[in-house]
């Protein structure tokens, strides 16, 4: 009996020894145990996405012919021009991601010749041989993102199991490994957006202008990735300038509480001013992009002839990762392919018309944008 429980304290002391140094650990560096555990999560997640190739779609994609010519012809366009003929200046899609594409593509042959679109079918057959920097990069973005909800959640509540629940969800629902090895800006857009409200956050709680100034920075980039949270820097800025006027004190308190406000709109407005200044100087408008954006307000105006009867079915199905599953399981098969992008008489499907006849109604030079907007 006696042998048995030395061989047992043998086998568990060692054990519970560990243990308690872990927990011993952890009690000392709360904050940088959880962020580690969750990179490691992470990463993990986010590997996934090197088990299979970098996803192309048939044609060449918008982001890569804009990203062409500003390698080969240093202009912003994606047209596709003869050897030797300079595109004209186009705003295709937001700058951000072609931009950053082209910067890589400078660093590294090898995507230089990916994003070619007249050797497309070639790179196409290996695409893992072309554009492992982008997704390295994607990918990186993507754990980026997870430490940020995690920070911002802990900003906002205080609890670690609250931030730690936070970037769980955040990785069932956000697709994060998929969004590194496809051709989309998602990942940069998001990591510039939580940065933004992360740091927008800390400066609300230490009253720092600097920190609102650099929260509309990030917002600003994010918005030349997707125009998107442009509207909510107007938003926010607008809910900032409330606060701030109805806050208790003097009116010259008042006023001076507009600076926070005042400092995260120039800092969006540093990003974006210049880019909406060439649209204005080559295109008459401050649109940051026409084609991409467009073709996006199109696929959402294609549902609006929804009845309300589908509604209750759209909520469901548009759930992330589980929606089309518990849509089929509570009214039946085939019952959430309307809501979705592929399937015969999806609504999305009557986003190509939409879009087409937009494109049909603008006079040359202009905004297909603001056509679909108008009507």
């Amino acid at each position: 009996m006696g042998g048995s429980r030395r061989k047992a304290l043998r086998v568990t002391g060692p054990l519970s020894y560990f243990g308690g140094r872990i927990t011993a650990f952890e009690k000392r560096w709360p904050t940088q145990v959880a962020v580690g555990l969750l990179l490691i999560i992470t990463i993990a997640v986010l590997s996934g996405a090197y088990r299979k190739p970098i996803t192309l779609p048939d044609h060449c994609p918008l982001a890569f012919r804009t990203a062409h010519n500003l390698v080969v012809h240093g202009t912003f366009s994606a047209a596709m021009t003869a050897p030797g003929v300079q595109p004209a200046s186009g705003r295709p899609m937001p700058p951000g991601y072609p931009y950053l594409i082209a910067a890589l593509a400078m660093a590294d042959p090898r995507l230089a010749q990916g994003i070619d679109c007249e050797a497309y079918a070639e790179t196409r057959a290996r695409p893992n041989a072309y554009f492992q920097p982008l997704r390295l990069l994607q990918a990186a973005a993507g754990i980026g993102i997870l430490v940020l909800v995690y920070c911002l959640a802990l900003e906002l509540t205080g609890a670690r199991g609250i931030a730690c629940a936070c970037v769980v969800v955040y990785v069932v629902g956000a697709k994060l490994g998929e969004f590194a090895r496809v051709i989309e800006p998602e990942n940069f857009r998001n990591l510039a957006m939580f940065l933004g409200l992360y740091v927008l956050t800390v400066g609300y709680r230490k009253g720092q202008s600097a920190l609102f100034g650099a929260a509309g920075v990030s917002l600003g980039l994010a918005a030349l990735f997707y125009p998107s949270p442009a509207v909510l820097v107007l938003a926010l800025a607008l809910a900032l300038s409330a606060v701030a006027w109805m806050s208790p004190g003097t009116v010259a308190q008042r006023w001076r509480g507009l600076r926070y406000p005042t400092a995260f709109l120039l800092g969006a407005l540093l990003v974006t001013a210049p880019w909406t200044a060439r649209s204005l100087y080559h295109f008459g408008d401050p649109i940051l992009a026409d084609r991409a954006q467009a073709q996006l307000l199109a696929f959402r105006l294609a549902y609006n002839p929804m009845p309300i009867s589908d509604w209750p079915l759209a909520i469901l199905s548009w759930i992330p990762s589980y929606g089309n599953m518990i849509t089929e399981l509570l009214f039946g098969e085939g019952t959430a392919d309307r809501f979705g992008n592929l399937a015969p008489g999806a609504y999305f499907a009557n986003g190509h018309a939409i879009y087409a006849a937009g494109s049909s109604a603008t006079p040359p030079g202009g905004s297909v944008l603001l056509t679909l907007w108008r009507t």
